[in-house]
């Protein structure tokens, strides 16, 4: 079938923007569009590529799995979502825990939804402004962003949001609250930054009403802050940690992690999903793991994340850059965000402008410090143009 003259927007519903380029192929943390031009890709399928494109560890495990066992539903166990849910309990320290497997992030914060409303019946849950949590309706009903919630109202009932890093609402947090929500950064918010003192005063509220501490790490996880789980660089004891992105190195794969206190708050029956753990999914997640284990791709974020911190407080133009690891905010002086973006993308650069004055940039974790220093000079050379 000649597919040649179908377009994006004659087949694609519009629930996104127009694409300005058409993408056909990448090798590690480049891609080429349809014209053959290259890309260095500084945003990562927005922190999926964990390592970047056509690796060979996820091909091969894609292929060997493909070739042996495909979908099974979860009428039958397989042994390769067991050995990756029990390397996610280890590296999400949930000793005796559990692990729910499903397709996104919305999908396990979906899951998280239930396990406090089956832990807490009839409770309130508890959001930051600014917060993203999905696109479905229970995942965007505690999503802290008006204009997302607001075209598609009513939503979930028994929704409280509150300031982040704002330490005076802490105290205010309803005793009727069974789960509070947060990131440690917020992705979609600006890369913004939660503050430790924060953290740990909604943590010690959290305790005092007995309510699940629900640390979203679907952006933030998998090794992209600089540690497996940003939590991991707190004193943070989440009951629930929702988790997609970066896990399946660009394969459809999300997992909600349970501590033993909940593990059993939902019987069978209670929650499902069919593609849940598919065992192809599964196996490149383990690839995935495996490969950052492997190669020290934890401590290569570190390294390259303080030579971008270091490069880039040089530049013109910019009022800060925040954020952790390879989830880094450039906070410009004027809100220029999406006229950076499209320049940096007639340069070769692909990054996000996530907020009007905020750029993200979350490359692959096995990003060189040469495709580092290049992406600096895009972005000198995009401010620059756009002055």
């Amino acid at each position: 079938m000649n597919m040649a003259h179908v377009s994006w927007d004659s087949v694609i519903a519009g629930t996104y923007a127009s694409p300005k380029i058409k993408l056909v192929s990448g090798t590690g943390s480049r891609v080429f569009d349809d014209t053959g031009k290259s890309y260095l890709d500084f945003l990562a399928g927005i922190a999926v590529n964990s390592l970047g494109h056509g690796h060979p560890a996820i091909v091969e495990a894609v292929s060997r799995q493909s070739g042996k066992l495909g979908h099974v539903s979860n009428l039958y166990a397989n042994p390769v979502s067991e050995q990756l849910a029990d390397k996610l309990l280890s590296l999400v320290g949930f000793a005796d825990g559990r692990i729910f497997f499903c397709n996104s992030g919305a999908e396990a914060n979906e899951a998280a939804i239930k396990y406090v409303r089956a832990a807490k019946p009839k409770s309130r849950l508890l959001s930051l402004e600014g917060g993203f949590h999905g696109r479905t309706i229970g995942a965007l009903s505690i999503t802290g962003q008006i204009e997302k919630r607001e075209p598609f109202q009513p939503l979930l009932q028994k929704i409280d949001f509150i300031g982040p890093n704002n330490m005076r609402e802490i105290k205010s947090i309803s005793r009727k609250t069974g789960g509070i929500w947060l990131e440690i950064i917020q992705g979609e918010g600006g890369v913004n930054p939660l503050t430790n003192e924060y953290l740990l005063s909604v943590s010690k509220r959290a305790a005092e009403i007995d309510a699940l501490l629900v640390v979203d790490e679907v952006q933030t996880g998998i090794g992209r802050t600089g540690n497996w789980f940003a939590f991991q660089d707190t004193e943070l004891k989440p009951d629930l940690v929702p988790m997609a992105k970066g896990l399946g190195g660009g394969l459809p794969i999300g997992a909600l992690a349970i501590s033993k206190d909940y593990k059993s708050v939902i019987k069978p029956g209670g929650h499902g999903t069919t593609y849940g753990g598919n065992p192809i999914a599964a196996a490149a997640s383990l690839a995935v793991l495996e490969i950052i284990e492997s190669e020290n791709l934890i401590d290569n974020v570190k390294a390259i994340s303080e030579l971008l911190l270091l490069e880039l407080s040089t530049l013109p133009g910019l009022s800060e850059v925040r954020g952790k690891g390879l989830l880094l905010g450039l906070v410009l002086e004027n809100p220029i965000a999406k006229e950076i973006e499209s320049v940096a993308l007639q340069l070769g650069l692909l990054i996000n402008a996530v907020r009007s004055n905020v750029i993200r940039l979350a490359p692959p974790l096995n990003i060189s410090k040469t495709e580092a220093l290049e992406a600096v000079q895009i972005l000198k050379a995009a401010l620059k143009q756009v002055g």
